[in-house]
């Protein structure tokens, strides 16, 4: 089919408010009236939910009888999901709306410890 609005999604991935569909007022000069802004609260441009999954893994082995090894894996990101960390919010900027940061990608540790 064809798109009603082709411009709302030619901005690119990290576009995630169309700045078309915003409009900072301006005061006229000669009035110097302040412009009522309704009832919207301070900051009404959200960003996109976020989700994660981290994963750990551990096992205990018994070397003797008051010994035993321990060893274990976490991984933060498990999926390397990419999460955008925040978006740009002032409507007077150039990158309102877009994407300009990333969180961590996957991270991996291994541990391993030996308890006596």
């Amino acid at each position: 089919g064809n798109m009603i609005n082709k411009q709302c999604c030619s901005f690119g991935n990290t576009q995630y408010i169309n700045p078309a569909a915003f409009k900072l007022v301006n005061v006229p000069q000669a009035s110097g009236r302040t412009i009522r802004r309704g009832n919207i609260n301070s900051s009404p441009v959200r960003a996109p939910g976020l989700w994660n999954l981290d994963f750990s893994l551990g096992k205990s082995f018994g070397l003797t009888e008051r010994k035993k090894l321990e060893v274990k894996a976490d991984m933060l990101n498990a999926l390397n999901h990419t999460t955008y960390a925040d978006f740009a919010t002032n409507l007077s900027g150039i990158t309102f709306g877009k994407a300009t940061q990333t969180g961590p990608a996957r991270v991996i540790q291994l541990q391993m410890r030996i308890v006596f």
